[in-house]
């Protein structure tokens, strides 16, 4: 008897020994925000500048899946600008015309979307105003992101 209980012990042991979690969800490297490591199961999206008046928008696939994106024209993202008082001074896509067609794009694990942004072209005046860009799929997240811009 006693040895059918450590026996059932020793297995319940082995069982739950298997059943153990990590604290540590991130891999190693580092993200274009200095933060150390990417958080597994996310997209992340972001603005950067790169110049007076350029950035570029980024759509990083840090899942551990291929994200495919359906389109319904060659548009594959959008931005505007807003001032401070939320006023949409600028929508790209009013500006822009796009072939009508089916396409799809798809972030690898791992890999990245990157699409320039110019607004030297658009007359800006001087103030604050907060640039917006997004992805433009047919369905699902749009991974929108967001920068405060200063015109002089």
């Amino acid at each position: 008897m006693l040895k059918k209980f450590m026996y059932m012990v020793s297995l319940c042991l082995i069982v739950l020994s298997g059943c153990g979690t990590t604290e540590d969800s991130t891999i190693e490297g580092e993200n274009g925000n200095g933060h150390s490591g990417i958080v597994a199961g996310e997209v992340e999206s972001m603005l950067e500048e790169t110049g007076d008046l350029t950035y570029v928008y980024t759509v990083k696939n840090q899942t551990e899946d291929e994200i495919p994106l359906s389109f319904t024209s060659s548009q594959r993202y959008d931005f505007e600008l807003t001032n401070e008082t939320g006023e949409v001074v600028y929508l790209h896509s009013s500006v822009t015309s796009y072939l009508q067609q089916l396409g799809e794009e798809t972030i690898g694990q791992g890999e990245m979307l990157e699409y320039p942004i110019d607004i030297t072209q658009v007359g800006l005046e001087s103030g604050d105003y907060t640039l917006k860009a997004w992805m433009t799929p047919t369905d699902g997240p749009m991974y929108d992101s967001t920068i405060d811009i200063s015109v002089e």
